[in-house]
C-alpha cells in the first residue's frame, strides 16, 4: 500500500483526523465554529454603532451645509447704506485719531 493510499484510509477511518494541509480537524470544528459565531456577534454589534453614527455624522453635514448657505446668503445680500454710513463714521474717526 503506498503512503498516499494509507493516508485515504486512515483519515475516513478516523473522523478525528485533519482533512488536509491547513484543513481543520472535526476536533477543532466546534471551536471553530464558536469562534465564528462569537465574530457575527462582535460584527453585526460594530455595524449597527458605526450606522448610527454615520446616519448621525450625516445629519451634522447636512445642518453645516445649510447653515453654511444661509450664512453665505446673508454675506453676499447688498448691505443698507445707513450700516455702510454707520460703520464707515468710527473707521474715519480712528483714522484721525492715529494721525493726531
Amino acid at each position: 500500500m503506498s503512503q498516499t493510499d494509507k493516508e485515504k484510509s486512515e483519515s475516513t477511518e478516523n473522523p478525528q483526523a485533519e482533512s488536509g494541509p491547513g484543513g481543520i480537524s472535526e476536533a477543532f470544528r466546534p471551536l471553530v465554529k464558536e469562534l465564528v459565531k462569537a465574530g457575527l456577534v462582535v460584527y453585526e454589534t460594530v455595524s449597527e454603532k458605526a450606522s448610527g453614527f454615520g446616519k448621525q455624522l450625516n445629519e451634522l453635514v447636512e445642518e453645516a451645509r445649510s447653515e453654511a448657505k444661509k450664512t453665505s446668503c446673508h454675506d453676499s445680500a447688498p448691505e443698507e447704506p445707513e450700516k455702510k454710513s454707520r460703520e464707515s463714521k468710527p473707521a474715519k474717526a480712528k483714522e484721525s485719531q492715529k494721525k493726531s
